[in-house]
């Protein structure tokens, strides 16, 4: 769901301090671990969209319980177009399991992408053995595209061949690549060190 700026006004209006309606629409937004601007004519705050609406959800029940008698609300997008750099770099980010954020989204390890000296949005990497068992994935995923069906439905031609199409596209340097290759085609981890002897140019 993408960011949400939510800007709220609770009536009634109280002269001179915030009543007891504002401060627990106020309340329920902090509790909601959400920082917003309060101003004389009305309230904003911005957050990812499942946790934005999860607290104005909060803040509608607290200020109703409290004596509000209306509460007014306008709910719009914060998010600006892609930039042209994310936009770029989104198939490669996707196909490795990177996330792109928001700048002010950023946390302490996610790295910068700059656009003109400028941080235009921020990569979180994935966790390493995550990432690995997911680029094995993706891998397997588009060879079983390419052949028409799950590798362990292929003739043996076929699962020769999407040994090779593995190989040339690097499957078999990451960790435990043989047996989940393995576990994929419905053979022995064995029989995949043949495929690729055969592919090597070893006999098969």
């Amino acid at each position: 769901m993408a960011r949400l700026r939510v800007e709220f006004t609770v009536e009634p209006f109280e002269e001179g301090r915030l009543g007891p309606h504002v401060d627990a629409a106020i309340r329920a937004v902090h509790d909601a671990g959400i920082e917003l601007e309060i101003g004389p004519f009305g309230s904003m705050f911005e957050a990812d969209g499942t946790v934005a609406s999860r607290a104005l959800a909060r803040l509608v029940e607290a200020a109703f319980e409290s004596g509000a008698t209306r509460l007014s609300c306008q709910v719009s997008s914060s998010v600006a177009p892609e930039h042209p750099l994310a936009a770029a770099l989104r198939p490669l980010v996707d196909a490795l399991g990177v996330e792109l954020v928001e700048p002010a989204d950023a946390r302490p390890g996610d790295l910068p992408l700059r656009w003109d000296g400028m941080v235009v949005a921020a990569a979180r990497m994935p966790d390493r053995m995550a990432s690995i068992h997911g680029a094995l994935a993706q891998l397997i995923a588009d060879v079983e595209r390419e052949l028409g069906g799950p590798l362990a439905t292929l003739s043996r031609s076929d699962k020769q061949r999407a040994a090779r199409i593995l190989y040339d596209r690097g499957a078999f340097a990451l960790r435990n690549a043989a047996d989940e290759v393995a576990d994929a085609m419905g053979v022995s981890r064995v029989t995949i060190y043949n495929y690729l002897n055969a592919v090597r140019g070893g006999s098969d």
